[in-house]
Parts: structure tokens; C-alpha cells; sequence
């Protein structure tokens, strides 16, 4: 391998994790390659410590190759995380890739890559491997090996061992290239933005897609280069065994889809949609099979709308009668009309709130929902990501907000969400003067007129949910009416079941008038949330504009600007805060209780303001930009039970 970067042609990338004896076979298979001028990454992707000791030692034993050491993690980062790792710092025009329980078998394979690039201007090139079970057996026509078989007899290219081949030809072949057998150029490799690390299952089939949708000259080569071990399925130890049928198949309808909005080539969009008409109707299958008639029934007629046939119009009726006649479905229907009419008399006269306020309360309870709170989160997360949230061993900070919802509920999560009952805690542990002055609290609407209300500005809003805030500044002005009609809905509302934050879910429902504050321009001040990970605050978001054009800015506790995006975009330059080394004290104490606290301050530049705690920032379904901020977060967060004050 050569010392001088500038000769570098290709840099192999080894993603590797807890088994150093294989990976040596498939570093030494690397470094008996003919050809010189490239250079092997290695990507150790949080082995345990079972293992370190052994690559310490191969890390000492091969000194010419780079070593990326990530921290140690119960399940690794990921090998789509770990193969962007190495492409990062690359120096070859071209990336290759080899997994560590896998071995090349064709010593000339880069030498007569390099050869045919440079001849045909190629950006994309592969060829073929052997694939063999945990016993030995081969295994044939897995990836594209059978690609010379559907072009013409008569083809002068099946005389030749490399040449060009077309996106309509690829797409014949039964699948799609390893990338072990790849070498893409590393420039259109982050063109088309690497891997995606949000999926778990087939991820090299989505960056082939989008590789082969955007190459300008690709390239085929016959030769089989490499051996690959297909995974042993009676064993849970890589991604292929730990992923379930539907999950596979969840993924893979996700593949399709990118490619389908976002495809560039026809052929590739016609393609991708063949595949998910297929895959639709293989996901029903299996739902009918574990006798999910109701979840069946909705993926036959997305099916049905896909890749329309009169036998599956057939078959979609069927899942619709069976799912209609199930004793459960039948249930849930009497179930959700009695709540309706239970609600109408509750709401709509005052002794049916008085002596139905009993059924409500067993009707908020968990068994009497529809679905329950894990159900819910799962079903709104695949909505949202469009990926089925882990929450056995979450990893990123979205997923670990879902885990803090269902397993960390105290009375203590009550009483600081609710914006009345907290002041007695602000008042105990920081003091009053933080606390902006509260004009008003009334549990009856009537309330809100102008007899009861100051003539100072102020902001009317409720204790217990979120949104519905109104900000006065000449209370001759204002639209009472409209006001209190919203008011009234909010009241009885249970913002509990908007996202399944149970702290909401047992807060009495009050109205209050605080003093509105403002900055030293007459404005609404720009609010400071401060996101705590164990006690410890991490960053600190700042909204800006919120009831106009709302923008977030991601600041550290230095005041530095971060280079990402949290839900909406942000706003550059703005000004540090007169009281930010107070804010992050008092951050600090308000948030010790806590795995993961926001605690919100308004800094007019004369006086500090405390805003509210929130423990799950958009009910954890707030997208980053770039999204592996979502997973470098959610490392930073330890998962523990809410202690006390």
C-alpha cells in the first residue's frame, strides 16, 4: 500500500465488531492484492471487551492500516454508520468495502478495476462473489451473477470478461451486487448521501438503487472476486437474523418508496414499483397469517392500488369481511360509539358531568383505549420516520424519548408539567423571582372578560396541554368569545392523548393569566430551552419568532452555533443571553431528578424568567437534519428512573 496519499486509487473499507480471528482472514485477503495503490480503513464498531484485547493487537500487527475505534455500545452503531465513518475519511478516488467475516478471493480484483475504469470512464463498478451456508453449501444466483444470461446470444459482451452495462440490463438480473464486489467513486458515493443508517435491513440494495440512478458509466465484471458467509438463521447475532419478517419487509417497502418519489431514471421508478406491489402483498400474507385481518385489510388495498389484479380484489374482500366479522373489531366499534355518547352527555349538560364523571375516568384508563399507549407509539413513529422504533434497546434520542414515555412515569412528571402546580417547586428550589406573575387562575371560562382582567398585557393559556395561548396587549381589542370557545375545548381535552405523555394524563385542567413579558424591544422574548441529559445540561435550543415564522437554533453551552437542525430551520447569529451562566445553574438543579428534562428560561436582558419542564421535546418525534444527530444525542443519554428533589 502506497505512503503518499496523492497515489491512493482505492481506500477498502472493513466495517468490523467482536470478531477479530475472521476479520483477520478478510484483512489478509486485502493485502494480497497484486495492485498497491489503495488503502484499507477499519471501522471497529464498539467491539466489547471480550475482544479489544485481540485488535489491539492487530492493530499493532498491521500498522499500514488506519484504525477508527468507536465507543463501545450493546449493539454496535451499525455498519451503514460505520462504513460512512470510514468513506469520511477516505483518501482514494474510489471506495471499496468487505465485511469482516468475509474474504476476497481474486488477488488482480482492484488491478483490473483500476485498469477498466480509467479506460471507460466508469464511476460505478462490480463483479461477483461465491456465497456458501454455515455448512458449506453453495448457494447460486443470489446477487447478479446470472446477468450474461439475459442478454442476447448473439451480444459481443459475453466474450468479454468486463464492459458496460445498462440500468434496464441490471434490473433483469435476480438481484443486485454485494458490496463486497463494489467499487463506487467516492464523489458519487456522497453525492447520493452514503448509506442510510435508519435502516437495519438490505440497506446496500437502497444505496445500489440510488447508485446505479445516478451513475453516468458502469461497469460489470464476470470474474468471481470474493466469499461471502450467508448468516446462520438459527442464530441472533447480525442484522439479517435480529430482524423479523415484517420488519425486513417494513424496510424494504421503504427502499422502494425513496426510490420511487425521488428516482431520477423511469426505469427505476417502474421497477421499484412492481417491487411494491409485491411487497405489499407479501406483508398482507403474512398478517393473515398471524390472523391480523384489520392490519391485513389495509395493506391489500394499498396492494390493490399498487398492482391491481382481479384475484387480488378477491383477496382484499376476503381480508375485509374477516376483519368486519371479528368478535374484537365488533367490540371496539360498541366501545368507541358508548364513549362518543358517554362524552356528548358529559360534556354538553352539567349533572351528566357530575354522575358519568366516574365512567370517564375508567374510560381514560389504559385498558379502556383503543390501542394502547406502546401500540400508539409505534404505530405514530413508523408515520413519522417511517422505521419501527426500538424500544428494547433504543438507541437514538427519539427513540429513548418513547422509552422515557412508557417506562418512567412518577408524580413528580405530573406536577412539573402542569404550568400551575410547578410554581410551588420553581419557588422551593430556584425562588419566586423567577416566576412570572400570575394574574389570574379559574377553572370556569366565564372568567375570561375584561371585568377580570388587568389592563397591563398579559397572555392567557391553560395548565395542562399545549398550543393554545393567547397573548394580549389591549384587552378593549380582543375577541372574547373566540377565546373562551377555545378555551372551553382545551378544558376538556386530555393532552394525554395527543402523544401518549402520561404526565398529562392526570393534570387537573385550569386556566391562567400570567403578565406578559417582554424583551428590551417591546417583544415577545426569544425562549431558551435548555436540554438536559442526567442533571447535566447538553445544548440549548432557542426558538425565535414562534408565533410568526418560528425558527430553532442549536447553540452548546459555549455559545457556539451547531451545524444542525432540530424541526425547523434555523436562525444564525443571534445574541448571547444577558443571564445564560445563571440559566445553565439553575437548569442544573431544576433538571437532577431526571434521565432527560428541557427546562425552558425567558431572558428579557433585565430580568430571567423560568418558562416550563418538559421531558419529551416534540413528544419524541422531532426530526434532525442531518439525521445522525439523532443518534449522536442518543448517546449522550443514560437510561435511569426518575429520582426526587
Amino acid at each position: 500500500m502506497p505512503n503518499n496519499s496523492n497515489n491512493i486509487f482505492f481506500s477498502v473499507v472493513i466495517p468490523t465488531r467482536n470478531r477479530p480471528a475472521d476479520f483477520k482472514k478478510a484483512l489478509e485477503s486485502l493485502l494480497s492484492q497484486t495492485f498497491t495503490a489503495f488503502e484499507i480503513i477499519v471501522v471497529n464498531d464498539g467491539t466489547n471487551s471480550t475482544y479489544r484485547a485481540a485488535y489491539n493487537n492487530l492493530e499493532a500487527e498491521f500498522p499500514s492500516v488506519t484504525f477508527i475505534n468507536l465507543i463501545e455500545r450493546t449493539r454496535g452503531h451499525g455498519h451503514c454508520f460505520a462504513r460512512n465513518q470510514g468513506v469520511d475519511i477516505a483518501k482514494g478516488k474510489f471506495i471499496c468495502f468487505l465485511d469482516d467475516d468475509d474474504w476476497w478471493t481474486d488477488n488482480e480484483f482492484l488491478e483490473r478495476a483500476a485498469e477498466n475504469i480509467e479506460k471507460f470512464k466508469a464511476d460505478f463498478y462490480f463483479a461477483n462473489q461465491k456465497a456458501i451456508t454455515h455448512e458449506g453449501t453453495n448457494v447460486p444466483n443470489v446477487w447478479v451473477e446470472n446477468l450474461p444470461e439475459t442478454l442476447p446470444d448473439n451480444d459481443p459482451r459475453q466474450s468479454q470478461t468486463v464492459f458496460s452495462v445498462s440500468v434496464t440490463e441490471l434490473l433483469k438480473a435476480t438481484g443486485f451486487p454485494h458490496q463486497n464486489c463494489w467499487a463506487i467513486a467516492t464523489k458519487l458515493y456522497n453525492e447520493i448521501g452514503g448509506m442510510d443508517e435508519n435502516l437495519r435491513y438490505e440497506p446496500d440494495r437502497d444505496i445500489y438503487l440510488r447508485a446505479i440512478d445516478n451513475a453516468e458509466s458502469i461497469l460489470y465484471d464476470k470474474t468471481v472476486m470474493s466469499l461471502h458467509n450467508i448468516p446462520d438463521k438459527t442464530k441472533s447475532t447480525n442484522a439479517s437474523t435480529k430482524t423479523n419478517v415484517l420488519e425486513k419487509l417494513l424496510f424494504q417497502l421503504r427502499t422502494v418508496e425513496k426510490s420511487i418519489l425521488f428516482g431520477k431514471k423511469q426505469e427505476i421508478r417502474r421497477f421499484c414499483i412492481t417491487r411494491k406491489g409485491y411487497i405489499l402483498k407479501t406483508i398482507t400474507e403474512t398478517l393473515v397469517a398471524e390472523k391480523k385481518h384489520k392490519l391485513a385489510f389495509l395493506y391489500a388495498k394499498e396492494a390493490l392500488a399498487v398492482s391491481f389484479t382481479f384475484k387480488w380484489l378477491l383477496f382484499t374482500t376476503w381480508c375485509a369481511i374477516k376483519s368486519i366479522t371479528n368478535y374484537a373489531t365488533r367490540l371496539k366499534k360498541i366501545k368507541t360509539k358508548a364513549k362518543t355518547s358517554i362524552a356528548s352527555c358529559y360534556h354538553e349538560t352539567t349533572i351528566g358531568k357530575q354522575l358519568l364523571s366516574p365512567i370517564k375516568t375508567l374510560l381514560d384508563n389504559k385498558e379502556f383505549n383503543d390501542i394502547s399507549d406502546r401500540e400508539f407509539i409505534i404505530e405514530r413513529f413508523f408515520t413519522v420516520f417511517n422505521i419501527q422504533p426500538n424500544l428494547e434497546t433504543p438507541i437514538t434520542f427519539n427513540e429513548k424519548l418513547q422509552w422515557l414515555k412508557l417506562n418512567d412515569r412518577t408524580p413528580l412528571h405530573t406536577t412539573c408539567a402542569d404550568k400551575l402546580a410547578v410554581r410551588k417547586i420553581i419557588k422551593k428550589e430556584i425562588g419566586e423571582q423567577y416566576l412570572i406573575p400570575l394574574l389570574l387562575e379559574t377553572k370556569n371560562v366565564t372568567d375570561i372578560n375584561p371585568n377580570n382582567l388587568p389592563e397591563a398585557p398579559f397572555v392567557i393559556k391553560t395548565n395542562h396541554d399545549s398550543g393554545n395561548v393567547f397573548i394580549v396587549t389591549d384587552k378593549s381589542q380582543v375577541h372574547y368569545e373566540h377565546i373562551r370557545h377555545k378555551l372551553k375545548h382545551s378544558l376538556r381535552h386530555n393532552y394525554y392523548h395527543t402523544s401518549r405523555e402520561w404526565q398529562y394524563k392526570k393534570i387537573q385542567p385550569t386556566i391562567i393569566v400570567e403578565r406578559l413579558i417582554s424583551d428590551n424591544y417591546g417583544k415577545v422574548p426569544k425562549d431558551y430551552k435548555i436540554h438536559c441529559f442526567n442533571g447535566e445540561p447538553e445544548f440549548i435550543q432557542v426558538d425565535s419568532d414562534r408565533f410568526q415564522s418560528h425558527r430553532r437554533t442549536i447553540y452548546n453551552l459555549l455559545w457556539q452555533e451547531q451545524d444542525y437542525a432540530y424541526k425547523y430551520q434555523p436562525l444564525s447569529d443571534i445574541e448571547q443571553p444577558k443571564h445564560l451562566d445563571k440559566m445553565l445553574e439553575l437548569a442544573r438543579k431544576l433538571a437532577k431528578p431526571f434521565p432527560f428534562a428541557r427546562i425552558d428560561f425567558y431572558d428579557t436582558g433585565e430580568q430571567l424568567y423560568f418558562g416550563e419542564i418538559t421531558f419529551h421535546p416534540e413528544s419524541g418525534f422531532g426530526s434532525f437534519i442531518p439525521n445522525k444527530w439523532d443518534t449522536i444525542l442518543g448517546e449522550k443519554m443514560r437510561l435511569v428512573k426518575t429520582g426526587s428533589y
